[in-house]
């Protein structure tokens, strides 16, 4: 069977001779469209029409490419754009530069109007609009800044003992899809956190007590009245510790050096445009060495008698409603 790629310069061949489009059409048992659409494929720039040849470029991309004759923007939009970011719909943007809305496009939100200005780039004003607000007219130039200042805070966690880093201008769901998450694992708390932790555990169960014994009073024949005042404070001093245990178990949890060996962190934008941190980050090809990484830690915090799900699992039974209000409830 031959390559896609050969079909695509037959046909612009047989034009090349001459031959009406319908006539090859004809011949070929398509309709019109489907030659045209070909012949547009075969314009794009000869040196990736060869790396679509060598399975480096899809044929999606291939499609978005060819929204452009010129092939220096071709190929300078492909070379400018990180192997991760180069889905079609971004590519196509990028090449048709479409004007990008500063005030709610997140790479304009992230990089900052006098910024892309400062760099050179053009920015539309309506005069009726709002300070602050335009029209960016550089998408290439607008993902080139924002692809540079993820990559200088991505470079910053490698200090951490990271594997790799890596920066994106998204990483929505779909994308995070391809990845694993490695697991922290939870060190043994030092005498002072394991009696602070004993602390709030009795003041937890302390205040919980008191909230059943509210509740099994409103129950009763005799009750005077339920104080919910008394209650509220109860449930506040409740979410309290919870807050605080938790703090205490994240300050015991961290990476072992063998999950760092291979995980890594990605820093990529929000829809708002923030910065949100991706840390222990599996790769697909790392996701065997993931697993036994983490039995490993589960075998030898299992034998010292410390493991996180003995940790959390004591306090999330702790944490429980009183059985009172969880029926009232």
């Amino acid at each position: 069977a031959m390559h896609p790629a050969d079909q695509f310069e037959a046909f612009a061949a047989l034009v090349a001779e001459g031959r009406p489009v319908e006539d090859i059409a004809a011949d070929f048992g398509v309709t019109p469209l489907v030659v045209h659409r070909r012949l547009k494929l075969a314009n794009v720039s000869p040196r990736l029409m060869a790396d679509y040849r060598a399975d480096t470029v899809s044929l999606d991309q291939l499609m978005a490419l060819a929204v452009t004759d010129d092939h220096a923007a071709q190929e300078r939009v492909w070379n400018s754009t990180p192997s991760y970011n180069r889905n079609p719909s971004g590519l196509r943007r990028l090449l048709l530069g479409r004007e990008i809305d500063a005030a709610t496009d997140p790479l304009a939100k992230f990089v900052g109007i006098p910024a892309y200005e400062a760099a050179g780039g053009v920015v539309v004003r309506d005069l009726f609009e709002d300070a602050g607000s335009g029209y960016i007219t550089d998408a290439e130039l607008l993902q080139r800044l924002a692809v540079e200042r993820l990559t200088e805070r991505a470079q910053a966690f490698k200090g951490e003992g990271w594997a790799w880093t890596e920066a994106r201008t998204s990483f929505d769901h779909s994308e995070r899809q391809g990845f694993g998450v490695a697991t922290m694992k939870q060190r043994a708390p030092t005498p002072e956190q394991q009696a602070a932790r004993d602390a709030l555990l009795s003041a937890k169960e302390e205040a919980n007590k008191g909230l059943e014994d509210l509740y099994d009073a409103e129950d009763s024949d005799d009750d005077p009245g339920f104080d919910s005042a008394k209650a509220s404070a109860l449930e506040a001093e409740v979410e309290a510790i919870d807050a605080k245990l938790e703090k205490l178990r994240h300050d015991l949890s961290e990476w072992s050096a063998d999950i760092l060996a291979f995980a890594g962190v990605v820093v990529a934008l929000d829809r708002n445009g923030e910065v949100i941190v991706h840390r222990g980050m599996v790769k697909p090809e790392d996701r065997k060495q993931a697993a036994k990484a983490a039995a490993a830690a589960a075998g030898a915090t299992g034998a010292n008698g410390v493991t996180g799900d003995t940790g959390e699992g004591a306090e999330q039974q702790a944490s429980a409603n009183p059985e009172s209000l969880v029926r009232k409830l």
